[in-house]
Parts: structure tokens; sequence; C-alpha cells
């Protein structure tokens, strides 16, 4: 029998997995993450449960975000349809390493539910994620104001409090543009051939959202609820396992800019990135009483984040037996 070299996607997913077993190695070795702090949470059972119904909420409110974006759009997909796609796309981007993230993996399910509603959940996606950066950014400007004084005692959180408000500043310019498009931007675009697609896209978010602001409203409200449910579970673990000096709010700031930094896309889920941020940012607002381990607060909810996605497993094995019973 011939040897076959193993394909392109599978030298992909065991890069991918090495790498991350290196990122968890290395902030292991840098006390950033320690699993004696982790291993606490086996004797607070009901805070982990928490940690993860928060969670859980959180996702399920993302699924009600999409399902009137997708509205807006015209395409009928029930909530109980949208929620199996959802949790499913979650589970299978968090664990598989595949090439493919969590949006493809809804654009793909979505085509395979409405054949013709690809490229309309295609425009929701994008709005999805645009809102939902909005929303974690308002959440941000919440607990920063919550605690300004204490926060501004830090001068390098002024920086990047400043920093998460030019993010969020680019965010409202990207809305305006939105709003002027037809007037103003579409005939500068058009004049230059390489941005006719990116014309097009906008010159459809615009014929779609622009009817229809009370339902952008209530996508934005949802997405600051959405960030509300996913730091409350990171401060139960925080006050599970380290009984931290900080407050609620300096802890939901620094959560908040960690879940930016995981959007970069170094490592899968912003792994390592976002361990070692929420413990620097940690230790700038209180360098005399906070560890060097509450990454492990971070790390434990990427756990808590895995179970409460779980059910995505259950939802792709049944679909996976629906198929086969269909053939």
């Amino acid at each position: 029998m011939a040897f076959r070299m193993p394909g392109r996607s599978f030298r992909i997913k065991a890069f991918k997995i090495a790498f991350a077993i290196a990122a968890i190695v290395l902030i292991w070795r840098l006390n950033i993450i320690n699993a004696t702090t982790i291993g606490r949470i086996f004797a607070q059972p009901l805070a982990a449960a928490l940690a993860v119904l928060t969670l859980a909420i959180g996702i399920q409110l993302s699924v009600v975000r999409w399902y009137i974006l997708l509205k807006v759009h015209g395409q009928a997909v029930s909530l109980g349809r949208l929620t199996n796609i959802v949790f499913t796309s979650y589970f299978l981007g968090s664990t598989t390493f595949g090439t493919l993230g969590v949006d493809a993996l809804r654009l793909y399910y979505i085509g395979q539910e409405r054949h013709d509603s690809v490229g309309q959940a295609y425009l929701s996606i994008a709005a999805d994620r645009m809102i939902g950066l909005f929303g974690l950014i308002a959440a941000g400007a919440i607990f920063f104001a919550w605690d300004y004084n204490e926060v501004v005692r830090h001068g390098e959180m002024k920086y990047l409090a400043l920093l998460s408000l030019l993010i969020g500043a680019g965010l409202v310019l990207v809305t305006i543009l939105i709003a002027i498009f037809d007037r103003f931007v579409a005939p500068i675009l058009q004049r230059v051939r390489p941005f006719a697609r990116l014309r097009t896209h906008f010159n459809l978010l615009v014929h779609y959202y622009s009817n229809a602001p009370g339902s952008i409203g209530l996508c934005i409200a949802v997405s600051i609820a959405i960030q509300f449910f996913n730091l409350a579970s990171l401060l139960i673990l925080a006050e599970a396992i380290l009984n931290p000096s900080l407050s609620f709010s300096q802890l939901g700031l620094a959560g908040v800019m960690t879940t930016i930094a995981n959007q970069v896309p170094f490592t899968a889920g912003g792994l390592a990135i976002g361990e070692t941020l929420f413990s620097y940012l940690c230790r700038l607002m209180d360098p005399v009483n906070v560890t060097s381990d509450y990454g492990s607060i971070v790390f434990l909810q990427r756990l808590a984040a895995l179970v409460a996605v779980s059910p995505g497993l259950v939802f792709f094995m049944l679909s996976g037996k629906r198929r086969l019973d269909v053939q």
C-alpha cells in the first residue's frame, strides 16, 4: 500500500493544534495560568455552573440578534433553527481548529437551509459583527465611566482606554459613512475600480438598514446585554478562584479590552493573547495585590465557553443523522 502524504488541510490543522499547545505551555511556564488556581473551581461547582449559564445566555442572545438582522433582510429562518446553527458553528469553530471560522460555518449552514439566501446571510453576518463590536465598546465605556477616578490613576490604562475609544469612534465613523453613502461616498468609490464590490456591499447595507433604525437600535441593546452576560461569567470565575482585590468595573474593563484583543487572529480565539493581556491589565491597576496568574480566569472562561457551546455537538450529530435518514 503506497504511503500518502497528508493533505494541506491536515497539515494546517496539525500546525494549529501544535501552536495552541505551545501557547498554553508558554503561558503556564510564565505563570500567567496556574493549574492550582484553575483547580479551585472544583470546590465551587455552583459558580462554575453559573459561569456556563451566563455564557450560554449570551450566545442565545446573539441568536436573537442575528434573527432580527435576518428579518430585516426578509429572511424567515426560525429562531429554533438559528439556535441550532449558531451553537453548532460555535462548537465546531471552537474545537476543530479548522480553516473555517465560526462566521463561515454560519454562512455555510444558512446556505444549506436556503440556497437563495447566502448573499443576504453574508450581509447580516457582517452587520452582526459590527453591531457586536459596537456593543462591546459601549460596555467598556460604561465600565470606564463607572470607575473613572480609579482607572485613570494608572497612566497606561488611560492610553489603553483611549485606544478603545478610538476604535469606538471608528465604528461611529463607519456608521456615518453608511448613512451618507449614496450621496457622498458611492460616487467616490465608483471612480476607483478595485472598490466596486465594496461599493455594492455598502449599497446593499444602506438599502436594508437605513429603513430599519428600530431593529438596529434593538440589536445594539442586545449586544450590550450580551457583553454584560459574558463579563458576568468572568467576574463569577474571578470571585470563585482568586477573590480579586479589583472592583467589578475594573475587572469588567480589563475583560472588554481582552475580548477586543481576542479578535486578533494570531492564535485560535486569541489563545494566550487574552490571558496575557488580562493579567497585564489587572496588574497595572493593582500591582501590589494582583498576581501574574490572573490569566487563569480567562483560560477558565474559555473552558466554560466550551461547555456552554456543547449543545452544538448534539445538534451536529442529530443533523448528521437526519442527512443519513434522508439518503
